[in-house]
């Protein structure tokens, strides 16, 4: 329908707009408000970040174990780490009493960000009855508990091998894992690459890694007596990654001795190259966060502490 030359959206419009886009800036509606946010990976300590020059302060952080390395953030003062949430309530006010695992209770919490990894179902959030205002349909909740998506080598659909997924596990080198995964792809779909050949064979890679998954998990929750890491899961390859890879590149140059010395090589050295990065990374937010105080860099908008956050970027809500 046409509008109006004149015609101006509403604030509603506004934000459902670009809730389409996967982006929202959601300052208006944050401000001033008792924020609590749940884990401690990227998402989670972006999502902190974002808050802490906007909502009350301190911004509380739940988390069950210390920041995983390789995901590189400064301290801020005004983020506050506290223990794992024991059970939520809902106060006569429609706001969150949140009970901790160390007995701390925190009062009044306007909203939570609950950042659970990937993990689509995950077992400690639990849907409460008769508050359906306060609890809208979450926006992971894809997969029902148990099922997966059925691949082959995280790539060939395994009930109908026409069908190919690039990019459906995390990585820490999303790139040059695309780059030997459409390499890999292109040869199977040439048939210069075998594959399984039936569908139940096909699944066989995937069972063989939920059961390693699943074993890997009850072995880290013996031995550290809590739940096992978020990041532990089937959707993410973590220390599996550079066997991954190679395992592709072996199957490529079996086909094509050409490109062995085209694709780069998965070993214990490139490993130990791409953990130096996250050093690397770090050094420079310091670097310019001590620019930024200073004076040495352009001051942060809307009195924003650019030391903490070295983009000012509107708050993501998907990744």
């Amino acid at each position: 329908m046409a509008r109006d030359r004149g015609y101006r959206r509403s604030e509603e419009e506004r934000i459902g707009a670009n809730m389409l886009n996967g982006i929202v800036d959601l300052k208006h509606m944050l401000e001033r408000c008792r924020a609590l946010v749940v884990g401690n990976g990227n998402s989670a300590n972006d999502i902190a970040a974002h808050l802490a020059p906007v909502a009350q302060n301190p911004i509380y952080r739940s988390i069950r174990r210390s920041a995983f390395k390789h995901f590189v953030h400064l301290p801020d003062p005004r983020i506050q780490d506290v223990a794992p949430i024991k059970r939520f309530s809902v106060q006569d006010n429609d706001k969150a009493r949140v009970e901790l695992h160390d007995g701390t209770l925190l009062q009044d919490i306007d909203v939570v960000f609950i950042c659970s990894g990937y993990i689509p179902n995950p077992t400690f959030l639990h849907i409460a009855r008769g508050y359906p205002h306060l609890c809208p349909k979450l926006i992971l909740n894809l997969l029902k508990a148990g099922e997966y998506l059925r691949y082959n080598r995280h790539i060939l659909y395994a009930h109908n091998p026409t069908l190919a997924f690039m990019g459906s596990v995390m990585c820490f080198t999303p790139f040059t894992i695309a780059d030997v995964s459409s390499t890999w792809l292109g040869l199977a779909w040439s048939n210069e690459v075998a594959y399984p050949a039936s569908a139940k064979d096909r699944l066989q890679f995937e069972k063989d890694l939920i059961e390693d998954i699943e074993r890997r998990r009850a072995d880290e929750a013996q031995e550290t007596g809590r739940e096992a890491s978020s990041l532990l899961t089937y959707s993410a390859l973590g220390s599996l990654e550079e066997d991954y890879a190679a395992g592709l590149k072996r199957d490529i140059v079996a086909a094509r001795p050409e490109m062995k010395d085209v694709l780069p090589d998965w070993n214990a050295t490139t490993k130990a190259v791409r953990e130096s990065m996250y050093t690397v990374k770090y050094r420079s937010l310091l670097w310019l966060k001590k620019q930024r105080e200073q004076g040495a860099l352009d001051e942060a908008v809307d009195g924003e502490d650019a030391g903490y956050r070295t983009q000012n970027v509107p708050l993501c809500l998907f990744e």
